[in-house]
């Protein structure tokens, strides 16, 4: 049940807004804008903040200029929050072709009622948010294996009653759910995939941007001395 690959995985290309099919519906909630957006921050402003305190010249500049680190953090996410807003359509739009070609739109529907229970909105919550960035990759490449390996899941547990766990386990076993099971793994290498191909060019704009904050704030500490 780890949905929780779609962590820093979305797609490098625009693309106009896909028609609203069950399966566009579904890939929606399956790439939540919310929770992913929250995700890729915690995981972006620890990314930024291990490189900042590992640098010498960055520790000199926040002596000799306060505020600097907290530019930098502030500089690399706002740039994520823009690459995000902008590539986010064309990620549910690569996931909803994907599940248009492995589900009909009876269990693309079935699916998506699942996910948009209270049971479901809570599955996803907390599996986006029991993530353990010290064991997501910075700039190196992702996989569902990656995703899994930084989840916590004993916190995934705590955060569903157990009548929440039966209804994701009768889900399971349901014709949509068990296929949906099978098709999960394809969506999620998908998106590994993507994000591979993209993620080096990301990660210089993450960094272009917070140097060129760190730049604005060294400049307008200087200006009012």
């Amino acid at each position: 049940m780890s949905l929780v690959a779609a962590l820093l995985l979305f797609v490098g290309t625009q693309v106009a807004p896909a028609p609203a099919t069950p399966a566009m519906r579904l890939a929606e909630l399956y790439v939540p804008e919310a929770l992913v957006r929250e995700a890729l921050r915690r995981q972006v402003r620890a990314m930024l903040a291990r490189n900042f305190d590992g640098h010498s010249e960055a520790e000199r500049l926040e002596r000799l200029y306060p505020g600097t680190r907290a530019a930098w953090i502030d500089g690399g996410l706002t740039e994520l929050d823009a690459i995000y807003t902008r590539e986010l359509p064309a990620s549910r739009a690569m996931i909803g072709a994907a599940i248009g070609r492995e589900l009909t739109p009876g269990e693309a529907d079935a699916v998506a009622e699942f996910l948009r229970s209270d049971t479901g909105q809570t599955l996803l919550a907390a599996l986006f948010r029991s993530i353990d960035h010290s064991r997501v990759p910075g700039t190196g490449p992702v996989s569902p294996a990656t995703a899994r390996a930084a989840t916590d899941f004993e916190k995934v547990d705590a955060a569903l009653t157990p009548e929440q766990w039966r209804e994701i386990h009768a889900f399971w076993k349901t014709p949509a759910g068990r296929k949906f099971y099978r098709v999960k793994p394809k969506l999620q290498q998908l998106l590994a995939d993507e994000n591979n191909a993209n993620n080096a060019r990301r990660f210089a704009r993450l960094e272009a941007a917070a140097n060129n904050a760190v730049k604005r704030h060294v400049a307008s500490q200087k200006g009012a001395r």
